[in-house]
């Protein structure tokens, strides 16, 4: 029983590993070009990205996600079609 379990335990790792090595590769232009204008206009070295999403709202073409900076500060971006220009809104503390 516990061979079984650190086989499924190493399938695992092998897979995020697989899975992070090619979600890297495979990031869409508009998250590079999102990252370079928050190292320009917010100082900010992305460090990960949550929630990415794109979709079509009318006739605009949305594209959004929260980023993090290796600082630890969180922003939300986004920016609609024909707009080139991302807008950023930093997150703050949220109590319920």
């Amino acid at each position: 029983m516990k061979r079984l379990f650190r086989l499924l335990a190493a399938g695992l790792v092998s897979a995020s590993w697989i899975y992070g090595a090619s979600g890297q590769a495979e990031n869409p232009a508009w998250v590079e070009a999102m990252s370079a204008q928050a190292a320009q206009s917010l100082q900010c070295e992305v460090a990960y990205l949550i929630n990415m999403r794109e979709f079509d709202l009318g006739s605009r073409h949305i594209e959004e996600a929260r980023l993090q900076c290796v600082d630890g500060r969180r922003y939300d971006a986004s920016r609609a079609t024909p707009d080139p220009a991302f807008t950023f809104a930093e997150c703050k503390e949220q109590v319920c």
